[in-house]
């Protein structure tokens, strides 16, 4: 949200207007563990494993990996947070976090396709900003005890999910757990290496007489970073609330609201030559402190810092609109207001101020048509910028290293992203076949872009409007909206060979956004050569959304002890972005002329080797490479044809077992990655690694007037393990353009909870 735009209680009220109009004939949907299938005229149900990591489903009707909510509980990290931590024990997912909490820089790959273009969803609704808190972990404004479940939908997505940025790299959906029909609550304390501190608190108010019921969350958050001065985060607080109203038998309205609060230091990256020397540059960070007359006080650990306001409101809404047709909708807003502040070398800051908004509807009718499962429906979505950034304020440093007046250095309006996507799916059984498919119609109205020049004269002082109406509109630098036109069909034909075994082919095209983030000011700082021949439109008019053909072949086997599901995959990526240097404008930026492909196999394995031992394995193994050099300029190519993408290992094993007995469990956990490239031209070789993590929990229940009280304890990189983490933050980078952060070493994590 701009400086003086005023828009909160106009989209609050929004929303509002929605729940009043669509609350007369809605129907409660109860979420189950349990699936119910028939073959042949013959019931069978499927009760999830109560000792399972994974979900259960006898039919592949998606892509999809579950965690289930036990799972959460257990691995999902120390600080309950960051869900996208707990992904890492899926086959062909790599996630890397700058600490233990998980909370800071991240980094996730999904069958080598980077968190940029991997779309995040909750409920299916995309609360998540490009920038700002989303994109560092932990920024998440549902904590993970709040969640149900969580859904990975890799490769092929279905036409009803994805509704977000991009979903050439897959979407993560987390759905809520939604208020509790009985009275209750819990509390947890957790405490541990590097002085982490965590507090959640949960009430349930049960069912009222109203034929509603609530639930109210909080947490507080805090910890030290591993290496060097700082907080990680310094502090973070949760607000979650979550309300269920039933009007008869055929209503039912689910609202959930959140405030999180966090601020954290960042962490130092390294080049790759330190990366290449662990044992000297592995708790490299940086300066804990400011010296006289030193030319890198920009480097000072609290120059380097973000802080962040966020708030949501979604809906759910149900109504039976006939015999077998429900209308759904889901109307959701959300706000963010913060700022990063960050080195600019040279004894110079930078402070980033990031405030956006977005508000959306989702809408759709679910019918049972003679035999076949329809699914109509149409998502608008209105996101606001950043990227790119809209302002912002550089400031020199003293001889001292305190900050001198700020000015502005980039400064910019901007009109808002619209999406409009139209979507219809089926599905249909005939014996033992499945056919299910749809096709999505995605319409992107990308933002006017106006930028100003003669800037650096006008003080940090003034407000964002008041710099506006003192600046002058720079001629060459206005980027004109596009509108993108994309189909996106999807298939999949699932067949059951009996009540055990079932197959799935499947294939969808998906998208990922542009990164317009590095166009602007790399035409601001372009040669004057370059400038007299080029806009700033010319530089935006290299990039175009990616485009991604997804086949997948899987097999699922299902019995009491075994679940066992491979998969085959293969990736097709065109209009894939590069970030290049370019000799002409003496600038680094990126165009979207490259083509790849990926493929590869994963498995999804848990065994019940007894009643009280369960193993469970992911490995995964996947080439992804380039299709051909890239071509800059007549004069200018870069091979990377046949090269493996940056940060993709192609062999990825995670393996683990779980014994419980009574009320203790134990769950040893090795992950390890192949070795990796850091650039796009593979000079640059990154170690293979192994970890170790344990988990372990003591549950006493009934124990005065508690229901339940658990001790948890985690063990974090037990061996004490050094490797490079995070590897930049794309998959587009060539060589001299990556940084790489050191592994988080061992933490201990000791948690108690108590339920009522």
């Amino acid at each position: 949200m701009k400086k003086g735009k005023n828009l909160n209680f106009i989209h609050v009220s929004y929303i509002a207007s929605i729940l009043l109009l669509s609350s007369n004939n809605l129907l409660a949907e109860e979420k189950t563990a349990s699936k119910v299938y028939t073959l042949d005229g013959v019931e069978a149900v499927y009760e999830q494993q109560e000792n399972s990591i994974y979900a259960k489903e006898p039919v592949n009707a998606v892509s999809t990996n579950t965690l289930t909510k036990k799972a959460l509980d257990n691995i999902g990290g120390p600080a309950q947070s960051n869900y996208y931590k707990a992904l890492d024990i899926l086959p062909g997912v790599n996630v890397q976090t700058a600490d233990m909490s998980g909370i800071g820089a991240q980094n996730i790959k999904v069958r080598g396709k980077s968190s940029f273009h991997i779309g995040r969803t909750i409920e299916d609704l995309p609360l998540t900003g490009v920038v700002g808190a989303n994109a560092i972990g932990g920024g998440e404004l549902f904590d993970m005890e709040n969640l149900s479940e969580l859904n990975l939908y890799k490769g092929a997505v279905a036409s009803d999910k994805g509704f977000s940025l991009s979903t050439s790299g897959g979407v993560i959906n987390a759905n809520l757990l939604s208020p509790s029909k009985d009275f209750g609550g819990s509390i947890k304390q957790s405490f541990g290496s590097n002085n982490f501190l965590r507090t959640f608190g949960r009430i349930d108010s049960g069912k009222l007489s109203t034929d509603s019921s609530f639930f109210l969350s909080f947490s507080n958050t805090s910890g030290d970073k591993w290496k060097g001065e700082g907080g990680s985060p310094d502090g973070k607080q949760n607000f979650n609330l979550g309300y269920t109203q039933n009007f008869g038998d055929k209503v039912t309205a689910n609202i959930y609201a959140a405030y999180g609060k966090i601020k954290t230091h960042d962490y130092r990256s390294l080049s790759f030559a330190q990366a290449s020397d662990l044992d000297t540059y592995y708790k490299y960070d940086f300066n804990s402190k400011l010296t006289s007359g030193a030319t890198d006080n920009d480097k000072y650990y609290d120059y380097n810092r973000q802080e962040y306001e966020s708030y949501a409101i979604i809906a759910d809404i149900k109504a039976v609109i006939a015999d077998e047709a429900i209308l759904t909708i889901k109307p959701h807003y959300w706000a963010e207001d913060g700022y990063r502040l960050y080195s600019a070398g040279s004894n110079k800051i930078t402070r980033w101020d990031i405030e956006h908004e977005q508000f959306g509807l989702l809408t759709k009718i679910d019918a049972y048509i003679g035999g076949t499962e329809f699914t109509i429906g149409y998502d608008f979505l209105n996101m606001e910028a950043p990227p790119p950034p809209v302002y912002r304020k550089d400031s020199l440093l003293d001889a001292s290293g305190n900050q001198l007046p700020s000015y502005y250095s980039t400064l910019s309006k901007q009109t808002d992203n619209l999406l409009h996507t139209f979507f219809v799916s089926g599905v249909k059984s005939i014996d033992n076949f499945t056919f299910s498919g749809g096709l999505k119609y995605l319409i992107w109205k990308t933002a006017d872009l106006q930028y100003y020049e003669n800037i650096n004269t006008l003080p940090g002082t003034l407000s964002y409007d008041e710099a506006i109406s003192a600046a002058t509109p720079a001629v060459r630098e206005n980027v004109k909206s596009q509108t993108y036109h994309r189909v996106l069909p999807n298939i999949s034909l699932d067949y059951k060979f009996d009540n055990l075994l079932s197959s799935a082919l499947q294939y969808s095209k998906t998208y990922g956004r542009p990164d317009w983030g590095p166009q602007a000011v790399a035409y601001q700082k372009a040669s004057v050569t370059y400038k007299a021949n080029h806009t700033m439109q010319d530089m935006f008019d290299m990039l175009k959304p990616e485009m991604a053909d997804n086949f997948e072949l899987s097999m699922t086997y299902n019995n009491k002890n075994l679940h066992f599901k491979p998969v085959l995959f293969y990736s097709i990526y065109t209009d894939k972005e590069l970030n290049i240097y370019d000799a002409e404008a003496g600038q680094r930026y990126n165009i979207s002329s490259s083509e790849a492909h990926a493929y590869g196999a994963e498995a999804e394995l848990s065994y019940q080797a007894t009643p009280t031992l369960s193993l469970f394995c992911s490995p995964s193994y996947t080439i992804s490479k380039y299709d051909s050099d890239t071509v800059i300029s007549a004069t200018q190519t870069v091979k990377t044809d046949g090269n493996q993408v940056p940060d993709i290992p192609k062999l990825l094993v995670k393996l683990g077992m779980t014994y419980e007995t009574g009320d203790f469990f134990i769950s040893p956990i090795v992950r390890y990655s192949d070795s990796r490239y850091g650039d796009a031209e593979n000079t640059q070789k990154v170690d293979a690694y192994s970890v170790v993590d344990i988990h372990a929990g003591y549950n006493l229940k009934n124990v005065l007037s508690l229901k339940e009280v658990s001790l948890n304890a985690s063990l974090l990189n037990v061996f004490d393990e050094k490797y490079i983490g995070i590897i930049s933050n794309n998959d587009f980078s060539l060589n001299n353009t990556t940084s790489y952060m050191s592994g988080a070493p061992f933490a201990a994590v000791i948690s108690l909870s108590a339920k009522f």
